[in-house]
C-alpha cells in the first residue's frame, strides 16, 4: 500500500507512459480525425490564391466601371500608341477684318460744275461690320456745307475731319474712308471742262477682307461647315488627308482655383491620368468618363478640344479643383 501510495513499482511506471497505453482514440477524446486540419489548412491555402473571384464580386458593388469597359479604354488608347496614320478631314479658316488700304487715295468731297454747291457727307470716330461683311459707319453725323466755305475754312474742317471715318452715305451700302490725322485739303479747277474738285488727302480706303487663319482638322467630317461661318470663322471644306500620328506624353500641373477651371493642352487628350500632391488620390480619364481609380470620384472631367475641363465637388482635394492645392497630370496627345 505504501508503494502505490508514493508512486513506486508498477503504478509510476504506468503513469509516467506517454504512448497512450490504454489506445484512446481520437473520438473518444473529442479532437478533429487525423489529418483534417492539414486538410483545412490546404483548402485554405488554395482559396487566397485563387484570383477567379471565388466570392462573386461584381463591379457596381465597388466604385469603378466593369472590366469590359476598362479593357475597351486601354484597348482603344493601345491601338491610338500603335497608328501610323489616320485620316483628317481639312477646312480652311479666315475671318472677316477691316482693312484699311496701305496705299492712299483720296476722298472727294465736291466735284462740280459750278460754285456755290451744296454737299452733305457723314462722318465718325469708329466702324463696324454688318452681318453681310459691311463697313458702315458708327453713329455718324451729317456735315453740310458748301464748295466755298470748305475753301475757305480749310483749317477748320481738317481740325474737324482729320483721323476720323467718312462717307457720302450713313448706309452700309456707300465706300467708307479713313482721313489721315494730318491732311490736306486739295482744291482745283479744270478751265477746260469747267469742273471744279475739292478731296481730302491722303485717305484711305476702308474694306472687309476674309484674312486667312490657316487650315483645321478632325476626325469628324461635321466638324465646320463646309462653306460658312460658325463661331465667327468661315470655313470652307478643303478635303481630307492621312495625317502621321506621333503619339505624345506631356506632364504637368496646376493649382485648384475652387472653382471649374480649364487646363489648355494645345488639343484634345485621348486620355487624362490625374493626380494630387500630398493626397493618395488618382484617377485615369478616357473620353471624359472615369476610368480607373482609387477613390469615389467627386468631380467631373470634361475633355475637351483645347485640353481638359476641371469641375465638380471643390471642397475635397480628390476634386481636383480644390482651392489652393497642386495637382499633376498626364496627358496621351
Amino acid at each position: 500500500m505504501r508503494g502505490l501510495l508514493h508512486g513506486e513499482g508498477a503504478a509510476a511506471e504506468h503513469a509516467a507512459r506517454t504512448d497512450n497505453p490504454h489506445a484512446v482514440t481520437a473520438a473518444q477524446a473529442g479532437a478533429d480525425t487525423a489529418g483534417a486540419a492539414a486538410a483545412v489548412q490546404n483548402l485554405l491555402a488554395g482559396h487566397t490564391a485563387d484570383l477567379d473571384n471565388p466570392h462573386q464580386v461584381q463591379a457596381s458593388q465597388i466604385p469603378c466601371l466593369p472590366w469590359e469597359n476598362v479593357a475597351e479604354a486601354i484597348s482603344d488608347i493601345n491601338n491610338q500608341l500603335n497608328k501610323t496614320a489616320e485620316t483628317q478631314y481639312k477646312w480652311a479658316k479666315s475671318q472677316y477684318q477691316l482693312s484699311q488700304a496701305g496705299t492712299s487715295t483720296r476722298f472727294v468731297t465736291v466735284n462740280a460744275g459750278k460754285l456755290p454747291y451744296s454737299h452733305t457727307i457723314y462722318y465718325a470716330n469708329e466702324v463696324t461690320v454688318t452681318a453681310d461683311h459691311k463697313v458702315m459707319l458708327v453713329n455718324p453725323t451729317a456735315l453740310t456745307y458748301t464748295g466755298q466755305q470748305i475753301e475757305e475754312s480749310r483749317a477748320t474742317y481738317i481740325s474737324l475731319l482729320a483721323g476720323k471715318y467718312v462717307s457720302h452715305d450713313s448706309s452700309a451700302t456707300a465706300s467708307v474712308f479713313y482721313i489721315d490725322p494730318n491732311p490736306s485739303i486739295v482744291c482745283t479747277y479744270n478751265s477746260t471742262d469747267k469742273t471744279y474738285t475739292q478731296y481730302f488727302t491722303p485717305a484711305y480706303t476702308v474694306s472687309v477682307v476674309r484674312q486667312s487663319s490657316g487650315y483645321v482638322y478632325s476626325e469628324s467630317r461635321n466638324a465646320y461647315p463646309d462653306a460658312g461661318e460658325q463661331d465667327g470663322y468661315y470655313y470652307e471644306y478643303a478635303g481630307e488627308e492621312n495625317t502621321a500620328i506621333i503619339p505624345k506624353i506631356v506632364t504637368g500641373t496646376y493649382t485648384g482655383t475652387g472653382a471649374a477651371q480649364t487646363i489648355l493642352l494645345g488639343k484634345r487628350p485621348k486620355a487624362v491620368l490625374l493626380g494630387g500632391d500630398g493626397y493618395n488620390s488618382a484617377g485615369v480619364y478616357y473620353k471624359a468618363t472615369m476610368v480607373i481609380s482609387n477613390y469615389s470620384p467627386l468631380s467631373t472631367i470634361a475633355i475637351v478640344d483645347t485640353g481638359f475641363t476641371v469641375s465638380g465637388n471643390t471642397s475635397a482635394a480628390t476634386a481636383f479643383s480644390k482651392s489652393g492645392v497642386t495637382y499633376w497630370y498626364a496627358a496621351l496627345l
